[in-house]
């Protein structure tokens, strides 16, 4: 007997078009739906105060995709009521024989997305912690730079003390804050120093009070000026000291390296420049005296026109001139170069010499006496 001739009387073959029909619609309405808002702005701003939602969302949709056999029996019965005897049938398979793959299938992409999902949310908490630590860089950036503009401040703050020790911290810490950033602070640094020895030693009491003794304060600043920083070079070496009309008295630039450095019109009296080495230094208009020594220094590029000498020496075995002009200088008393080792290039154009008295100066391609009559 045929398997058609087992159906009893009354029983009719499931029908499967309406519940396949509304079960997918339904599910395409769920997954369409949760889609528009995983999409939304709005979903996206919520998203942001807890970045586990559109996981939910997800695992709901996924929920209701795997549980779509239920659904579609559940309609299926209600299609077919007046079937005596239901057999639940998916695609021509009993509902065991759909629910393993179908489950194994969707559990495999749960899966998936799950990875998908937990790679996305290892990315969104990378990508936060990168733009928390650029903004915690940034914060870090401007209280460093509000500490070094505090430091700054001070610093400025305590060469207007009246107190010569505080003025002195004040230069220390100006420096070691040049040291410590040079690009930004060098330069600044360098102009406030010079503009404060111009204003400290152009002070009529300053000059009275050390006509007769160096003062440690200046003494101290120009040891800071030249030496080295902690590249190993001289920190302020391309920086353009402007000691000009300054009153420098007794100060000791002996052993030091002077490099782009104006006394243009300064007053320099008995100051020593003794083992030193200038270079592109000027002393135009200066008033160069009382027993100011240059004695085995080596002298560059050097700058002395129109100047007021008097009583200078620049005697030594060691003691170098090259590119040395005195184009119209005043040589009021001795100048001495006496055991010179180098003089060339050296110009007194303009200068006059007459009844001075001179040893005889060697320079490279020539030999001068010059004695009063």
């Amino acid at each position: 007997m045929n398997d058609a001739n087992n159906i009893s009387v009354g029983d009719n073959p499931p029908n499967t078009t309406k519940a396949g029909f509304f079960s997918f619609l339904i599910v395409v309405v769920i997954c369409y739906g949760g889609y528009k808002i995983l999409d939304s702005a709005e979903w996206n701003n919520l998203n942001e105060l807890w970045s586990g939602r559109d996981i939910l969302i997800a695992t709901c949709m996924l929920l209701v995709v795997v549980f779509w056999p239920f659904m579609f029996l559940f309609l299926q019965k209600l299609t077919n009521k007046k079937t005596k005897r239901f057999m639940p049938t998916i695609f021509n398979l009993n509902f065991k024989d759909f629910m393993t793959p179908w489950i194994a299938f969707w559990a495999f992409w749960g899966i998936a997305v799950g990875i998908i999902q937990a790679n996305k949310q290892i990315t969104r908490q990378t990508h936060q912690i990168e733009t928390q630590k650029v903004q915690f860089d940034k914060q870090m950036q401007m209280q460093e730079k509000q500490l070094r503009e505090t430091r700054f401040s001070s610093g400025v703050g305590l060469l207007g003390n009246a107190n010569e020790s505080a003025r002195i911290g004040g230069a220390y810490q100006l420096y070691f804050l040049a040291n410590e950033f040079p690009d930004e602070y060098v330069e600044p640094v360098c102009e406030i120093l010079c503009a404060h020895i111009r204003t400290i030693t152009g002070e009529k009491d300053y000059q009275v009070i050390y006509n007769e003794k160096p003062s440690n304060e200046i003494q101290t600043i120009v040891n800071l000026f030249f030496q080295k920083g902690k590249s190993d070079s001289l920190l302020f070496n391309e920086c353009r000291k402007d000691f000009r009309h300054s009153f420098l008295f007794k100060i000791d630039f002996s052993g030091l390296h002077l490099n782009n450095v104006d006394f243009g019109g300064a007053t320099i009296s008995e100051v020593r420049f003794n083992n030193a080495e200038l270079k592109d230094v000027n002393f135009m208009n200066a008033t160069v005296d009382n027993a100011t020594t240059f004695w085995d220094a080596t002298l560059k590029v050097v700058n002395f026109d129109w100047a007021s000498i008097s009583d200078v020496s620049f005697s030594g075995g060691k003691t170098e001139l090259y590119d040395v002009s005195f184009s119209s200088a005043k040589i009021f008393q001795r100048i001495s170069f006496d055991g010179t080792k180098t003089l060339d290039r050296v110009n007194f154009y303009r200068t006059p010499l007459e009844k001075k008295t001179y040893e005889e100066i060697t320079c490279t391609g020539c030999a001068m006496k010059l004695t009063t009559p």
